[in-house]
């Protein structure tokens, strides 16, 4: 593998004469092999930190607002304004910040930025709260100086959290491989909402306790999440993006000179604007139910302490959305994962606009809960897939400032106006049909730019979808099916499932097979091979019409899938390939792609390959191009040639 020079760090181009600094592979962390989640010592304590964090935030919330409305200002209940003046002070941090945390994170290394953001809130959280408390409860207590330090003290605390965002999203990518990054993000998110459920429940029970339990706890999870971040072991540069110069002799650029790179990117890749763009769009949804929460609970539906619970059972959706994707680590598709899942999120928060009745009201919270945990998780793994490490953690600076600019917006007029609450409803009708026609629009969008028809493209997701969940489908590495031109595709054939494989394996083509008759005389089925085009082979002897058939279709510039075995491998080997491939292959001078399927089960029978679980895998190898057999197709010794470097062909995948 070719050593790599890493780019400047502003973006710009190397001075005239400047040798570049080379990386070797175990400098760069994406060339360094890694273990999978479950053994891998950095995740897991950076997964580990992140739940204690996320445990002790809402422990943190519940408390505040418990030291605000009731302590302070004696009220019954947890009114939306004094809740929205909490958000905007623990949000504004990230959006006067978020580019200077970006470029920090950039510079130094990342995990030092966590542990340090780590223990100056602890003492912030002890000290501050515990002055607060003692000066809350004396007998004349001054009340504008205690709400002062309290929203003070809150500004500073959250300064940490914004240093420590981009840090952390910005070095997950750097401890696991691109292809575990999906499945990363999902059992942290999951792991965090199943904390956040367990923070508001024990949040709930400490405070109703005393307010001191309350604050011992929130201090001791920041501890913990530093005490698991400085254990973690990270290879000398893996933890940092553009700290080092990226040229011999090279001095450090400015914090101006960082942001303009950062800029630049941006305005050169669109991608990641339209990422931020997206999930920007979310969190101002979001926040509109966050802020009017607390109101409606208290005021709509005359609960108070149930607060925490009502918000810990509305988070199981976040907990599904984030186990459906750590099953489907391979990624799911964008109408589903962006679109879709948009559209029924802006949907939910329309409903929650119009519905008071708190049983209705929850469930669809539930709902609009697991569409958005996946339309953010699956955001926030692409933005960290195609930012790279250089610039990493300045775009999610930046992304912090943008979301956050957006979310103290639509607090902002929570905070103002203490008569917003539970009349909120036609804003929040009005912001879900906007959300909801985004990505009916994003959906349309997705499906008009389909390679593949619409109908076979709906199919093509279902069958990925079983295959996935059932036989824990994976595809290694890239799919090599040129995107147009006849192309000949040949594997092995070890169950009744290989077709559906292949297609699935196939992400732009929609691949026609040569299958045998009795598979046309299946219920159902038939209908669906005839649809796609499948030609129907006679086994018994040469079948004239079917390899007409798949000329002609060649011809036309398709993709043709055939087993060379010509029948299913009962004890998994590779058997000896018959000749019609390799005639049809000259003939149409078509590119062959060999691919390779393994995590099969012993075929037995139609139904027990469909209900049988699996390991499914699929490789796909170099194209063979035959160019140098042109004018040969009639030599039976160029066949038998041409038929032996196929079936070579798939065995050197199986190694």
């Amino acid at each position: 593998m070719p050593e790599l020079a890493s780019p400047p760090a502003d973006g710009s181009a190397m001075p005239p004469g400047a040798r570049p600094q080379v990386l070797a592979p175990r400098d760069t962390p994406l060339l360094q092999p890694f273990k999978p989640l479950g053994r891998n010592r950095n995740f897991l304590l950076l997964w580990l930190g992140y739940v204690v964090s996320a445990l002790g935030d809402r422990i943190h919330f519940l408390m505040l607002l418990e030291l605000l409305c009731i302590r302070l200002l004696h009220q019954g209940r947890y009114p939306v304004q004094q809740s929205a003046q909490l958000n905007i002070v623990m949000f504004l941090p990230f959006f006067l910040l978020g580019p200077v945390a970006g470029i920090i994170a950039d510079r130094v290394s990342r995990r030092a930025i966590m542990v340090t953001a780590d223990l100056v809130r602890v003492g912030l959280v002890f000290v501050a709260r515990s002055v607060i408390l003692v000066g809350a409860l004396s007998r004349h207590p001054d009340v504008p100086l205690l709400l002062a330090l309290l929203f003070g003290s809150e500004f500073v605390v959250f300064i940490f959290g914004a240093l420590f965002s981009p840090a952390r999203t910005a070095l997950l990518p750097n401890i696991v491989h691109p292809q575990q990054l999906l499945r990363a993000n999902a059992l942290t998110n999951a792991a965090g909402v199943i904390a956040s459920l367990a923070g508001y429940a024990v949040g709930a029970m400490l405070i109703a306790q005393g307010l001191r339990y309350a604050i011992f706890a929130d201090a001791g999870a920041y501890v913990l999440s530093a005490s698991c971040i400085l254990l973690m072991r990270m290879p000398k540069g893996a933890d940092t993006g553009a700290g080092q110069p990226a040229v011999a002799g090279a001095k450090r650029s400015s914090f101006w000179a960082d942001f303009r790179g950062a800029v630049r990117y941006l305005r050169e890749h669109r991608r990641p604007v339209q990422i931020i763009g997206l999930e920007l769009l979310f969190w101002v949804s979001s926040m509109l139910i966050l802020n009017s929460l607390p109101a409606i609970v208290s005021g709509a539906f005359h609960m108070r302490h149930e607060l925490g619970y009502f918000m810990a059972v509305a988070g199981l959706g976040m907990v599904g959305a984030a186990a459906l994707l750590s099953i489907f680590a391979g990624g799911i598709p964008k109408e589903i994962g962006i679109g879709w899942s948009l559209a029924v999120t802006g949907a939910c928060l329309a409903l929650l606009g119009v519905d008071r009745q708190w049983p209705v009201f929850l469930a669809i919270m539930v709902v609009g809960s697991f569409a958005g945990g996946i339309l953010l998780i699956t955001l926030e793994t692409l933005l960290q897939r195609v930012a790279p490490n250089y610039v990493r953690g300045r775009v999610m600076g930046i992304r912090d400032l943008v979301t956050n600019a957006g979310m103290v917006a639509s607090a902002l007029p929570f905070a103002l106006n203490g008569a917003l609450g539970p009349d909120i409803g036609w804003v929040m009708l009005a912001t879900g049909l906007l959300v909801a026609g985004v990505g009916a629009g994003l959906v349309v969008s997705y499906y008009r730019h389909q390679t593949l028809p619409l109908p076979v493209a709906i199919v093509r997701r279902i069958g990925a979808a079983y295959l996935m969940v059932v036989h824990r489908f994976r595809r290694t590495g890239a799919c090599t099916i040129p995107g147009r031109g006849p192309v000949i595709v040949i594997a092995n054939h070890t169950c009744s499932l290989d077709p559906l494989t292949l297609q699935i394996g196939s992400r732009r083509r929609l691949i026609h097979f040569m299958m045998a008759k009795e598979y046309f005389t299946l219920p159902v089925l038939n209908h669906f091979f005839k649809y796609l085009g499948s030609i129907p082979v006679n086994r018994s002897g040469t079948d004239i019409a079917s390899m007409r058939s798949a000329l002609r279709l060649l011809q036309e510039g398709r993709a043709l899938g055939i087993f060379p075995e010509g029948k299913i491998s009962l004890d998994g080997q590779l058997q000896e390939g018959h000749k019609g491939a390799a005639v049809l292959a000259l003939k149409s001078q078509a590119v062959v792609v060999p691919a390779y399927i393994s995590g099969t089960r012993p075929h037995k029978s139609v139904l027990s390959d469909f209900i049988r679980p699996g390991k499914y895998r699929i490789r796909f190898g170099r194209p063979l191009h035959l160019d140098e057999y042109r004018g040969r197709e009639h030599d039976k010794a160029v066949i038998s040639e041409v038929s032996d470097r196929m079936m070579a062909a798939i065995a050197a995948l199986r190694q």
